[in-house]
Formats: C-alpha cells, structure tokens, sequence
C-alpha cells in the first residue's frame, strides 16, 4: 500500500513539473502605446480594425477635452484619442462605408 502511494504521489509531482516546465512566460509583454486618431488613421489597416471593433458607447458620457479607447492591434495594446467632433466624422465616415458596400452589392 505504501508503494502505490508513493508511486501515486510520484506520478503526481512529475505531472505539475511537466505542466510547469512547458508554459513559457511571454518574451515581450504586449506595449501600451498611446496615439491620435489622426495619426491611427494614417495606417489604413489600423483604420478597418477600428471600423471592426469599435462603436460609440465611449462616447454617450458627455465631458470636455479627449475621448478616448483601447484597441488591441499587432499585439500591442493603443490607446486612441481625439476630439468629440473627430471621433463623430470617423464614424459617419464608417457608416457611409457600409452604406456603399451594402448598396453595391444589390445591383445582379
């Protein structure tokens, strides 16, 4: 009884150093890097995951100044920022894109 115990508890320690010994911690932890609208804008492929994954929630809470939000792109963490007035003509520009596309798309 006290060899299958200790076979068990054997079996046990080589399992959790078996699960410890291949998790690698992350080389390089993702960057935060902090951008304006303007800027992220510029990068085109950066521009359509923003038109993916972003909405208007962020701004419904009225203040002065910068509206921001985070995006995950490429592995690093952006935080964009810009006027009221800029984030409002970055998602009309958005709708007008999908209107087109959608509208395109009807003519067979």
């Amino acid at each position: 009884m006290k060899t299958i115990k200790l076979v068990l508890v054997l079996a046990f320690v080589s399992f959790a150093v078996t699960a410890f010994a291949s998790e690698q911690p992350s080389s390089n932890p993702p960057l935060t890097v902090k951008i304006s609208l303007e800027k992220a804008l510029n990068d085109q492929a950066m521009a359509w995951e923003m038109m993916k994954h972003l909405n208007t929630d962020f701004l419904a809470v009225e203040k002065k100044g910068y509206y921001s939000t985070e995006l995950m792109y490429r592995h690093n963490m952006y935080v964009i920022y810009g006027k009221y007035q800029e984030w409002m003509s970055f998602f009309e520009l958005m709708k007008w894109r999908k209107a087109k596309a959608v509208s395109g798309c009807g003519a067979l």
